[in-house]
Protein backbone atom coordinates (compact mmCIF):
# COMPACT_ATOMS: atom_id res chain seq x y z
CA UNK A 1 0.00 0.00 0.00
CA UNK A 2 2.38 2.74 0.74
CA UNK A 3 4.58 1.71 -2.37
CA UNK A 4 1.45 2.39 -4.26
CA UNK A 5 1.39 5.52 -2.13
CA UNK A 6 4.62 6.58 -3.00
CA UNK A 7 4.27 6.24 -6.55
CA UNK A 8 1.18 8.39 -7.19
CA UNK A 9 2.79 10.94 -4.96
CA UNK A 10 6.04 11.08 -7.19
CA UNK A 11 3.51 11.16 -10.21
CA UNK A 12 1.64 14.02 -8.72
CA UNK A 13 5.18 15.91 -8.39
CA UNK A 14 6.32 14.80 -11.62
CA UNK A 15 3.69 15.46 -13.90
CA UNK A 16 3.93 19.71 -13.09
CA UNK A 17 7.36 19.56 -13.51
CA UNK A 18 8.01 17.86 -16.99
CA UNK A 19 4.99 17.91 -19.15
CA UNK A 20 3.41 21.43 -17.89
CA UNK A 21 6.72 23.15 -19.20
CA UNK A 22 6.88 21.39 -22.56
CA UNK A 23 3.07 21.94 -23.13
CA UNK A 24 3.89 26.00 -22.34
CA UNK A 25 6.70 26.19 -24.67
CA UNK A 26 4.91 24.00 -27.25
CA UNK A 27 2.22 26.50 -26.90
CA UNK A 28 4.29 29.71 -26.58
CA UNK A 29 6.29 28.34 -30.39
CA UNK A 30 2.92 27.82 -32.02
CA UNK A 31 1.95 31.74 -30.97
CA UNK A 32 5.16 32.64 -32.28
CA UNK A 33 4.75 30.83 -35.57
CA UNK A 34 0.95 31.87 -35.97
CA UNK A 35 2.12 35.46 -35.53
CA UNK A 36 4.94 35.26 -38.53
CA UNK A 37 2.60 33.96 -40.70
CA UNK A 38 0.10 36.66 -40.01
CA UNK A 39 2.91 39.50 -40.78
CA UNK A 40 3.02 38.30 -44.02
CA UNK A 41 -0.94 37.89 -44.22
CA UNK A 42 -0.30 33.81 -44.70
CA UNK A 43 -3.72 31.52 -44.22
CA UNK A 44 -2.58 28.35 -42.85
CA UNK A 45 -3.99 25.04 -43.68
CA UNK A 46 -2.00 22.74 -41.67
CA UNK A 47 1.42 22.72 -39.41
CA UNK A 48 3.17 20.64 -37.44
CA UNK A 49 6.05 21.33 -35.29
CA UNK A 50 8.90 19.49 -35.82
CA UNK A 51 10.93 18.41 -32.86
CA UNK A 52 13.32 16.10 -34.40
CA UNK A 53 13.54 15.70 -37.86
CA UNK A 54 13.76 19.29 -38.62
CA UNK A 55 13.83 18.80 -42.82
CA UNK A 56 16.62 21.13 -44.32
CA UNK A 57 17.42 22.56 -40.66
CA UNK A 58 19.17 19.43 -39.53
CA UNK A 59 21.95 20.78 -37.38
CA UNK A 60 19.37 23.27 -35.78
CA UNK A 61 18.65 23.55 -31.84
CA UNK A 62 15.80 26.40 -32.84
CA UNK A 63 11.99 25.20 -33.32
CA UNK A 64 11.57 23.99 -36.75
CA UNK A 65 7.51 23.98 -38.16
CA UNK A 66 6.53 21.96 -41.36
CA UNK A 67 3.42 24.18 -42.60
CA UNK A 68 1.73 24.63 -46.02
CA UNK A 69 -0.33 27.96 -46.00
CA UNK A 70 -2.71 30.09 -48.40
CA UNK A 71 -1.26 33.40 -49.27
CA UNK A 72 -2.71 36.40 -49.79
CA UNK A 73 -3.17 35.77 -53.95
CA UNK A 74 -5.04 32.16 -53.29
CA UNK A 75 -1.68 30.41 -54.18
CA UNK A 76 -0.76 27.64 -51.40
CA UNK A 77 2.20 26.68 -50.83
CA UNK A 78 4.68 24.35 -48.52
CA UNK A 79 7.78 24.94 -47.06
CA UNK A 80 9.83 24.72 -43.62
CA UNK A 81 9.97 28.28 -41.06
CA UNK A 82 12.81 28.09 -38.91
CA UNK A 83 12.04 30.56 -35.46
CA UNK A 84 14.85 32.78 -34.37
CA UNK A 85 18.95 32.37 -34.30
CA UNK A 86 20.81 30.79 -31.90
CA UNK A 87 22.54 33.88 -30.60
CA UNK A 88 19.42 35.90 -30.73
CA UNK A 89 17.02 33.20 -29.67
CA UNK A 90 13.26 32.14 -30.49
CA UNK A 91 12.81 36.14 -31.27
CA UNK A 92 14.86 36.42 -33.48
CA UNK A 93 14.13 36.31 -37.19
CA UNK A 94 12.56 34.20 -38.59
CA UNK A 95 13.85 32.14 -41.52
CA UNK A 96 11.80 29.92 -44.30
CA UNK A 97 12.72 27.36 -47.44
CA UNK A 98 9.96 26.63 -49.54
CA UNK A 99 9.35 23.20 -51.45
Amino acid sequence: MFYACGIIGLAIIAYPLTVLPYQYRKRKLYTLFYEWAAIYQYHIVSSKYRGVLKGPFVLSCMPVFRFKILMPDGQERTGWVRLGTFWLGVRGPAEVIWD
